[in-house]
């Protein structure tokens, strides 16, 4: 409780849908952290899904190879890397069990160069509880908007499904 009173500025940024096979997202990841390089958070939250499609048997070793992208990437940042945790949580089409809850992490041999790049890293489940000091926050990663629609009545036929859902 001590440090969490004398660490009021300590933050834990959440990204989701971290498409690592955009290269339009890992140069904006390349400006975020180049952004708090200076002043780091105490975490980075990634959750999937980290690949923007689905792509059948290639989808594990695609997926390594981005992982492996995205490490050298922040190791680019030693400020951050010193000082910041990495939890990356798996989305509904990362590679791990059936698409039901809870998901485990992303299997260790898909993360095993990442870990051994990135020591302070964690693959977490889906859903997962991240605990600072005496916070504890619950994260979840599902399209919970899509699936509350699925067996609907009457689905929406123009405009975003979330705002059908608010009305």
């Amino acid at each position: 409780m001590q440090h969490e009173k004398g660490n009021e500025d300590a933050m834990i940024v959440f990204l989701a849908d971290v498409w690592l096979d955009h290269f339009k997202v890992m140069e904006k990841l390349r400006q975020l952290f180049q952004g708090y390089s200076e002043f780091p958070p105490v975490a980075f939250v990634l959750m999937g899904n980290f690949l923007s499609s689905q792509h059948g048997s290639f989808h594990s070793s695609l997926l390594k190879t981005h992982l492996r992208a995205l490490a050298d990437l922040i190791l680019q940042f030693p400020e951050i890397v010193d000082k910041s945790k990495f939890v990356l949580i798996p989305g509904p089409t990362d590679p791990a069990s059936p698409n039901i809850l809870p998901r485990p992490s992303i299997p260790r041999h898909i993360t095993s160069e990442f870990l051994d790049k990135i020591p302070g890293a964690v693959f977490g489940s889906n859903p997962c509880r991240l605990q600072y000091c005496t916070q504890e926050i619950v994260v979840l990663r599902e399209d919970m908007v899509t699936k509350m629609c699925r067996n609907t009545i009457h689905f929406p036929e123009a405009g975003e499904i979330a705002d059908h859902v608010r009305h």
